[in-house]
């Protein structure tokens, strides 16, 4: 009988969020993941996570033999980050497996995971035995699969146009920008981890916003994403931008 290679995993837990699996739910499960010959590598912001996954990709050949993924994400954060998350490791490490928390077992949650890519899920209850159970099974059934890909193999990619003035989309539509839409976008693709908080998206709005209230300022960032959603939508386009628990935005596209 053939050994299962095991990959590497990435376990994303943010610092500064509230966690969603107790320290001693944690330590449980990372237990029974080393005694299961699994090796962790802890990763406490996307741009750890999404670093360490392209390096891993990289790494592997890429006329290495079909079999399990050579690495594998567990993600820790909030609902909406592990969303954002799982689309970016999905659209650059297409047969990366993906893990992740969810606060409950609602048709909305698993609708959001499926969606964003994650391939199998657990609430915060699961036992350390679960998790462990759950991520071998997602590994037998890919096991056939052809290995990562890196992220230069990846389909095209979202591009400015025109000095920023449009976004090109991977199929190569072209969505035009309003001066604060584009202040917005460019604000999300340019940070080193595609996110921005609501206080450096307002700062990169400018004249704008600056004459309002604080709290219509925010209201008034909401009405300029749905208004950006719209525009995409317009062109059957899905606009590459999620919310981040209320804290922000990230750009979840792959961008050239």
């Amino acid at each position: 009988m053939t050994t299962m290679s095991l990959p590497l995993i990435l376990w994303y837990g943010p610092e500064d969020t509230p966690a969603q699996v107790s320290e001693q739910d944690f330590a449980a499960c990372c237990k029974t993941l080393g005694a299961a010959g699994f090796e962790r590598v802890s990763c406490k912001n996307a741009s750890q996570l999404l670093s360490k996954a392209a390096i891993l990709a990289r790494q592997r050949a890429p006329g290495a033999k079909s079999g399990p993924p050579h690495m594998f994400a567990v993600l820790c954060g909030m609902l909406a980050e592990n969303a954002a998350l799982a689309h970016l490791l999905r659209t650059d490490f297409p047969h990366m497996g993906i893990a992740a928390f969810v606060p409950n077992l609602h048709e909305d949650t698993q609708l959001l995971a499926l969606q964003s890519g994650i391939d199998i899920y657990f609430t915060p209850t699961a036992s350390d035995r679960l998790v462990v159970a759950g991520v071998f099974s997602l590994l037998r059934r890919m096991a056939g699969i052809d290995p990562v890909a890196p992220a230069s193999n990846a389909s095209p990619a979202w591009r400015f146009a025109e000095n920023a003035w449009k976004l090109i989309s991977p199929d190569g539509q072209e969505v035009a920008l309003t001066t604060t839409e584009r202040a917005f976008m460019l604000a999300l693709a340019s940070s080193h981890e595609r996110s921005a908080t609501h206080e450096q998206l307002l700062k990169a709005a400018g004249s704008f916003l600056a004459t309002e209230a604080e709290g219509v300022k925010r209201e008034r960032l909401s009405v300029l994403v749905s208004r950006l959603r719209r525009k995409f939508q317009a062109r059957n386009l899905e606009l590459p931008v999620r919310s981040l628990h209320g804290t922000g935005y990230m750009f979840v596209g792959p961008m050239a």
